[in-house]
């Protein structure tokens, strides 16, 4: 566990005042560490898979998808937007799993090849709707 704890602390450590953090599906780590963040006095804005914004409080559940698990929340942001906002690069902090990471963290969630005529279309949100 005590392995899990840093890998947290080290998540949250990525955050500054100011950032928008977006945080993916079964990823419990990663709303964890916004959570130690803002402990921590950073001010980040939160984003979550489950499409509530800004909740003043959560109940870890074994999904971090779980729109119940999210409390009093500001607004909703749905994922298709919170992707518009990465690839405008207005999204500071996306906690994801990602199949392509270039040098500079860059991640590819989408497709292997042409976008428009992918060899491969990886699994998951940001893939939906491409073209077959």
């Amino acid at each position: 566990m005590a392995d899990m704890d840093n890998v947290i602390k080290c998540m949250a450590r990525q955050l500054r005042d100011g950032d928008i953090a977006y945080t993916g599906l079964a990823s419990v780590p990663a709303v964890l560490a916004v959570a130690l963040a803002r402990h921590w006095g950073v001010n980040t804005w939160f984003i979550n898979v489950a499409e509530i914004y800004e909740p003043e409080d959560f109940i870890i559940t074994p999904s971090s998808g779980d729109p119940y698990s999210l409390i009093n929340g500001r607004g909703f942001v749905i994922s298709l937007d919170a992707f518009d906002l990465a690839r405008r690069g207005q999204l500071d902090v996306m906690f994801f799993s990602a199949a392509q990471v270039d040098r500079r963290g860059n991640m590819n969630l989408s497709v292997i090849g042409n976008y428009e005529k992918p060899r491969v279309r990886l699994p998951g949100g940001a893939s939906r709707g491409l073209p077959l």
